[in-house]
């Protein structure tokens, strides 16, 4: 939970001692601390950064940095998502709402589940959460007051870990306390100090994967803590950073952004003007060579760089049949 003055939020711990939360809670930026659920007592925060908008298109989100470390040990590693395909995605969040109050000061967590509909919002560059079920106001404050800056995790297959794909920024209006809007994932990668922020704190950088194709994702591509010495030669685990190779990687690189075609219009402007989906016809490259020669490390670099271009980028689970415009 985040305070700020007399208001109350909602925030995540992204690593560390960096909390991401929305700058619309931060009401008195000189007071603002937050309270764990497994901890006694508050934290003061520092505001080390915030973007706060007017408008229907408006930013609203904020980083704090803790006095001291809000965990006993190591956090396990944050996995950014946003969504590529206009398919509804299913998605949760969890935070301090007045529907949790449960007496005095005291606010119980609540969990909200429900879909993340693509095509609400897009316009926005919003994702609009659309719960199984509404609140209702209680003693004349909004139901859903508190619950900004909550983490929205989105992942399209039942058992696997979801990605953060958003923070909750308000409960718009209109909708019966249906709905919550957060601001993408990919508007707060568009800002270079977030970026630093979020790999400095966290130890990784900020790289997007489309929660809505996890179900085609191999998850052995994914790093993931090593369970032997063994596991530590496994390309996905990059132990040694990437050396050689540079003409291939930039011949591949050159292939996968053909000249731009200049009769298309332009995409919209803003942050989502970046991550823009396109249709193109599908290519296909081959890349042979003998076993332990470096072709799964290479297309795993072609990968992260195209990810960080604003690329779509994943490696197929075996046996893959299903239509990717299906």
């Amino acid at each position: 939970m985040v305070r700020s003055g007399g208001a109350r939020g909602s925030g995540y711990v992204l690593g560390g001692r960096l909390v991401l939360t929305a700058a619309h809670v931060l009401e008195d930026r000189e007071r603002v601390s937050v309270q764990l659920p497994y901890r006694a007592g508050r934290v003061p925060c520092q505001v080390v950064w915030e973007r706060l908008e007017d408008g229907p298109r408006g930013w609203d989100a904020a980083l704090l940095l803790a006095r001291e470390d809000l965990s006993d040990g190591p956090l396990p590693a944050v996995r950014w998502g946003r969504l590529v395909t206009m398919r509804p995605c299913p998605a949760q969040a969890l935070g301090y709402p007045v529907v949790g109050q449960a007496g005095g000061d005291a606010v119980s967590r609540v969990q909200v589940d429900g879909r993340v509909l693509p095509e609400s919002g897009r316009d926005r560059d919003r994702y609009v959460l659309v719960g199984d079920a509404g609140a209702e106001p209680r003693e004349g404050a909004l139901p859903w007051g508190g619950m900004s800056g909550a983490a929205l995790w989105c992942g399209s297959t039942p058992g696997a870990v979801p990605l953060l794909t958003g923070v909750v920024a308000g409960d718009p209006p209109g909708w019966h306390h249906t709905r919550l809007e957060a601001v993408p994932a990919y508007v707060l990668a568009s800002d270079p100090v977030v970026r630093e922020l979020v790999e400095e704190h966290t130890g990784r950088a900020m790289l997007l994967e489309p929660a809505d194709l996890q179900h085609l994702t191999d998850r052995t591509a994914t790093p993931r803590p090593p369970r032997s010495p063994a596991d530590l030669l496994r390309p996905e685990q990059a132990v040694v950073s990437f050396m050689g190779r540079e003409d291939l990687l930039d011949d591949l690189t050159r292939w996968c952004q053909p000249p731009p075609d200049r009769t298309r219009p332009a995409p919209h402007d803003g942050p989502a003007a970046r991550w823009a989906w396109e249709q193109n016809l599908v290519r296909a490259r081959l890349l042979t060579g003998p076993g332990g020669a470096g072709k799964t490390r290479l297309a795993a670099e072609l990968a992260a760089r195209m990810t960080g271009l604003g690329w779509t980028a994943i490696r197929l689970a075996t046996g893959t049949r299903t239509p990717l415009d299906s």
